[in-house]
């Protein structure tokens, strides 16, 4: 039920509004309202006002339609009551609007008037039941109303004009005074402290029901209520309307609450608080709240009753609020209902069992030497928690300083192969140890009252000689005693869990293994993730100190290489682009978990379910539609000590690596690294929260997905129910017989979120160690990110041929039938990944054959003249790739595409492009293969060039700045070349290189020097520039000018400007050499284009083994490569003796035949053919001289 029907529909239209705009207030974490800064605006309100109002008697009603005989009237109804017939002729008389056809078909207006009330269905008390007037009777309301006497209809009327009147005042005194203006969150915290101001009974001492029903629905129920009641003037039957329809949904929503809270139907519930009065009040000091009256300080009065006006301006967000799904206030309400219920049952049943409190905390006393209680007058114990507490930690020391071998250990050396964590706390989800007798204060009613249940319904068990925490514990572990499950519901019925009871009756370390084979049993260790974490957590603290501060100086390093707003845009990206590939995965998942587990059919019904499908894209909904309402929900799900772990996993693992590696620890170089920690922190402001956006979407979407998928019940409707509490507890209410534990499902979706982020530990275990390795050990200098470099190297792999294995398993399984079995979660990732990575190859094989696909599959057109580099748009490049492979393929030219070192660039991620790992490998390749350079030039490169590249990655938080300069047009967008030539010096060399990497990137180029440089000279396009600079800056974009025609057929037949461009390391040499040869491509391929069509035509008439061993594409690229390379080599051999700036014979020719028109430059290439019979050689310096003498008189016979 939502409150957009008709009858509400039309009750908001009926409420004026102003039509102001709700401003949006950035939130804060630190919420206050200070109302002593209105006292000004308070002061200048008119007190003759105040005291006007409050003189005013609200008996004083001015001119009315009351009858004054109306006293007499009731006296004389009082002897002789008039029938109800009676009645209906009077009323139909006098109100002849409200009946039709001798039906009363107004009833609203008729209540308002007070003319009828409701029948009762039941009776009330010691009452007969009374049957309504005939007149009143329908199918909607079958025991119909009575007509109220003349008396009591005037009684009505008159406390409604009181009500209207009173509010009226209210409006007028509040006219002047100006509302702080509050953010969302500032308006529900000033809300609930409203509420929790709520008188609990009114005026005549009743009980507020309003106060109740409020604590239930929270801020969106005051909300809705206010916005369309104000609307309604708080009075009549039309606010009843309002009233009943809110408290419906909240009785649908939360029904165990409400129904034993308020204890009413919703009619009867608006009936009462409809007819509330406000007679008598202080109205300086109050507020009207929704038919109740709260009494503040006269400041805060006014703020709430200002307050009030505003949100009834705001009815339609307040209705849409109410009706959202992911409402976080109505979880909390339902929640603390839900847990208010249990504890007072729990407090109900402990205090029917005072003798159990009194042996649990005796025994507990006698066991540990330490005093928790007090004793009252008749003798019984009391726990006195701030000695409980106390006593826990002592206790706590004692066993940490004295037991052995944490069972802990054990469990992580069988899952991890190594690591120490000496606390036996990660076998559960709270951070207690499991030999920690202890008795929980706020959880002792709750295990009073368990105690009390297990010795009723085994009450054989306790006679014996044995203490009741030994009886517990013989229970507890005794499988034939009683089921886990049955335990399990006993303990959630008090809102106790399995952790907080063991930590009563687990007294030794000898007794520990067999609590874990209970909580095998009931599947309640700790998630595996938490485990490992725990495990690197330790491993980090057990470091000497010099590895911990290698590592603090790399994480600072690391942090600013990611900290440019352009990675986190590009960041984003990337998960727009994975988030659609999750969607086609979880559905394919879902149903490879139903073929699995009930058939084939069960599968294929699931893949064409529209669930399926709706539940496989809620990430998505979650990431981008409602990410406020997704973060609200994703922390009320994660604020509690059972999943702090995971929540820790997604939002704090930074943290807790710093303070790991000895953040916190003291000294001038803790210090330092914590400013400089802080610092990155914050430059990562914008990264972090698109991660953690992210992450949240990924996790409930996931949460959600995989509770109704193995639990077959709505996540979110059991949020809304209060049943949290349930779940962390793994209650059969919420969990079916043997499913898994809520808490491994929420690690589940923990490690999706991270691995959508390519934050999780890689799967492959020597993935994982070499990772964790390069990390602690610094190398992270060579490979700064080498855990997105190996999970994404995973994840390619998978979508590539991740079916292989688990396919591969099934075969094996034919003569192997150990094997067989249901699919794992990790099958089904595999399968299901490795299917959609074959649909989106697809979708890349289909771009990279279309007409707009650039020749470059690393390039996307944006227009006619503009391309954007998808490379870091990960995994955008590495589909591509693969299209592209399967374009080559299907031409027969794999091989001539296939370039080693491009596959490990595209599929190692960016860790092997550029950078220090990137400069120490070339320059080790430069000293091997170094010709034009001698040994000293060649060794101080070696040294400075990886010094450079490490020292300017400290300021790649400063490389936006530049690029900004080039948005606002203070530098320009041509691509310069800032390098120097070399200098055979060493000292030279060595500062040269030091420094040229900061030059080359602008931290030391003024924006004026970089004009001044020279244009970098690329092969396949006359001039390169950047497009839309703020494009890169604010989305990551890296966009420029597209490569010239020629340019574009050579990368086609698989040449790249490093294939064909100088090889000169002399900046200005290789400018001279790429210009000329830039010049000499066009009549290049102009001349191999002549030669393919010749070639295609030869192959057309091929023998068929020619055919079959060679493709049309494979047989051309033979012919006409090699050509291409001759055509260059003959060019780049003529320029080898020429200095800088000069040119040969052949040089000047290509130059000046590149000077004529294209036009006379054709003319020319035609003459030549017809005086020749044959096609001019390119690359020969006499064909060049000559067709460039054609050309020139033709130019010079038509300019005559």
């Amino acid at each position: 039920m939502n409150l957009n029907d008709n009858t509400i529909a039309q009750q908001l239209q009926s409420i004026p509004n102003d039509g102001e705009e709700e401003t949006s207030v950035t939130e804060t974490e630190d919420i206050t309202v200070d109302t002593s800064n209105y006292t000004n605006q308070l002061n200048e309100i008119e007190v003759d006002d105040v005291e006007e109002t409050s003189t005013n008697t609200i008996s004083a009603v001015g001119t009315s339609d009351i009858p004054e005989q109306h006293e007499v009237k009731e006296e004389v109804e009082k002897v002789v009551p008039p029938s109800q017939d009676t009645l209906y002729t009077q009323y139909s008389k006098k109100y002849p609007q409200l009946f039709e056809n001798g039906k009363l078909v107004d009833v609203e207006a008729a209540e308002e008037l007070g003319i009828v009330s409701p029948v009762s269905a039941v009776p009330i008390g010691d009452e007969e039941v009374v049957s309504g007037h005939v007149s009143t009777k329908t199918e909607d309301t079958p025991f119909g109303f009575i007509y109220n006497t003349e008396s009591t209809a005037v009684e009505v009327q008159k406390e409604n004009a009181n009500q209207e009147k009173d509010f009226r005042r209210l409006e007028k005194l509040d006219e002047d005074f100006e509302v702080p203006e509050m953010s969302a969150k500032e308006e529900d915290k000033f809300i609930t402290e409203m509420v929790d101001a709520m008188p609990d009974s009114n005026p005549d001492g009743s009980v507020n029901l309003m106060k109740k029903f409020l604590d239930i629905t929270g801020s969106p129920g005051f909300k809705v209520l206010n916005a369309l009641g104000y609307g309604l003037n708080y009075v009549g039957a039309g606010y009843q309307d309002v009233i009943e329809k809110v408290a419906k949904e909240t009785q649908e929503a939360f029904p165990d609450a409400y129904n034993s809270i308020i204890k009413r139907s919703p009619k009867e519930f608006a009936n009462e608080i409809g007819r509330g009065t406000m007679a008598g009040l202080e109205f300086s000091e109050t507020v009207p709240v929704l038919g109740t009256v709260t009494k503040f300080p006269a400041a805060n009065a006014k703020i709430a009753r200002k307050l009030s006006q505003q949100l009834a301006k705001k009815k339609e967000k307040a209705v849409k609020d109410w009706n959202r799904r992911l409402n976080v206030n109505k979880m909390k309400g339902a929640t603390a209902q839900q847990i208010k219920a249990k504890k007072d049952e729990a407090t109900r049943v402990a205090n029917q069992n005072k003798d159990i409190a009194n042996q649990l905390i005796k025994e507990f006393e006698d066991s540990t030497n330490k005093t928790i209680s007090k004793t009252d007058k008749s003798g019984n114990k009391t726990l006195d928690y701030n000695l409980a507490r106390e006593a826990g930690i002592e206790t706590s020391q004692d066993l940490t300083q004295s037991k052995g071998a944490s069972l802990a250990d054990k469990v992580l050396e069988e899952v991890t192969g190594s690591a120490k964590v000496s606390d036996d706390a990660v076998l559960f989800g709270q951070g207690d140890s499991l030999m920690q007798p202890i008795l929980k204060p706020e959880k002792f009613d709750g295990i009073v009252a368990v105690a009390s249940d297990l010795k009723k319904a085994n009450p054989t068990a306790f006679n014996n000689n044995k203490t009741i925490i030994d009886n517990l514990f013989d229970l507890t572990v005794n499988k034939q005693l009683i089921a886990g499950d049955k335990l399990i519901d006993m303990l959630n019925k008090y809102d106790v869990s399995f952790e907080d009871y063991v930590l009563t009756v687990v007294g030794s370390g000898s007794t520990a293994g067999k609590v874990l084979n209970k909580l095998s049993q009931i599947k309640r260790a700790r998630p595996l993730n938490e485990m490992v974490a725990m495990q690197q957590a330790a491993t980090l603290k057990n470091q000497d100190v010099i590895r911990n501060t290698i590592m603090r100086i790399e994480n600072i390093r690391r942090g600013g290489l990611v900290s440019q707003i352009a990675t986190a845009a590009r960041n984003l990206t990337s998960a727009g682009i994975r988030a659609p590939m999750e969607v086609l995965g979880n559905a394919m998942d879902t149903a490879l978990y139903n073929l699995s587990n009930e058939g084939v059919l069960a599968g294929a019904k699931s893949l064409l379910s529209k669930n399926n499908w709706k539940d496989s894209f809620r990430h998505m909904r979650y990431m981008f539609e409602n990410p406020k309402e997704t973060k609200e929900v994703v922390d009320f799900i994660l604020d509690r000590p059972e999943l702090a772990g995971q929540s820790d996993l997604l939002f704090n693992n930074i943290n807790e690596i710093m303070i790991a590696t000895g953040r916190g620890k003291g000294g001038v170089l803790d210090k330092v690294l914590t400013e400089g920690e802080d610092a990155v922190q914050a430059l990562n402001i914008p990264n972090r929260w698109q991660e953690f956006l992210v992450r949240r979407g990924a996790f409930l979407g996931e949460l959600e997905r995989l509770v109704k998928r193995e639990y077959n019940i709505d996540f979110i409707d059991t949020l809304n129910k209060g049943q949290i509490r349930d779940l962390l507890n793994d209650a059969s209410s919420v969990r079916p017989a043997g499913a898994r534990s809520f808490t491994e499902i929420v690690a589940d979706a923990t490690n999706k979120a991270l691995d959508i982020t390519y934050a999780k530990q890689p799967d492959v275990p020597m993935f994982r160690s070499i990772s964790s390795f390069i990390v602690r050990n610094g190398l992270t200098v060579v490979l700064p990110f080498p855990r997105f470099m190996f999970n994404s190297m995973e994840l390619m792999g998978q979508y590539m041929g991740g079916a292989s294995i688990p396919l591969g398993r099934k075969l094996m399984s034919i003569v192997k039938p150990s094997l067989r079995g249901k699919l794992t979660a990790k099958d089904r990732q595999r399968i299901s990944r490795n299917l959609t990575g074959i649909a989106v190859a697809g979708a890349a094989y289909s771009y990279r054959t279309s007409e707009d696909a650039p020749a470059d599959y690393k390039e996307m057109k944006v227009d006619d003249e503009t391309v954007v580099n998808i490379t870091p748009q990960f995994p955008m490049r590495q589909f591509l790739y693969l299209g592209e492979a399967v374009n080559q393929i299907r031409k027969g030219t794999l091989f001539d595409f296939f370039d080693s070192r491009e596959f490990i660039e595209t599929f190692a991620g960016t860790n092997f492009r550029t950078g220090v790992g990137q400069s120490i490998f070339q320059d080790i390749s430069d000293i091997i293969t170094s010709a034009d350079l001698t040994d000293k030039e060649a060794g101080a490169k070696a040294l400075a060039r990886p010094l450079g590249e490490y020292l300017s990655s400290w300021f790649v938080p400063f490389a936006q700045l530049i690029e900004a300069q080039r948005a606002v047009g203070e530098r320009g967008l041509t691509y310069k070349d800032l390098q120097d030539d070399p200098d055979l010096d060493f000292q030279k060399t060595f500062l040269k290189e030091l420094g040229k990497p900061f030059k080359t990137r602008g931290f030391t180029t003024t924006p004026e020097e970089e004009e001044a440089a020279p244009k970098k000279e690329y092969l396949f396009t006359d001039e390169r520039k950047r497009v839309s600079p703020f494009g890169r800056v604010l989305l990551g974009l890296n966009m420029s000018t597209k490569d010239s025609e020629e340019g574009e057929y050579l990368k086609r037949l698989g040449f790249t400007e490093y294939d064909l461009g100088s090889r000169s390391k002399v900046p200005t040499v290789k400018r001279f050499e790429n210009k000329i040869l830039r010049e000499a491509l066009p009549e290049i391929v102009r001349a191999v284009k002549l030669r393919e069509k010749t070639v295609r035509n030869e192959y057309i008439n091929a023998p068929k083994s020619v055919k079959e061993e060679f493709s049309e594409q494979n047989y051309v690229n033979s012919d006409i490569k090699p050509l291409i390379k001759t055509y260059l080599k003959n060019i780049k051999e003529d320029l080898t003796n020429i200095k800088t700036g000069e040119s040969s014979t052949y040089t000047k020719s290509l130059v000046e035949f590149r000077k004529l028109p294209k036009d006379f430059r054709r003319r020319a290439m035609t003459k030549y053919m017809e005086l020749y019979d044959k096609e001019p050689d390119a690359s020969n310096a006499e064909d060049l001289f000559t067709l460039t003498k054609i050309g020139k008189t033709y130019r010079d016979a038509f300019n005559k």
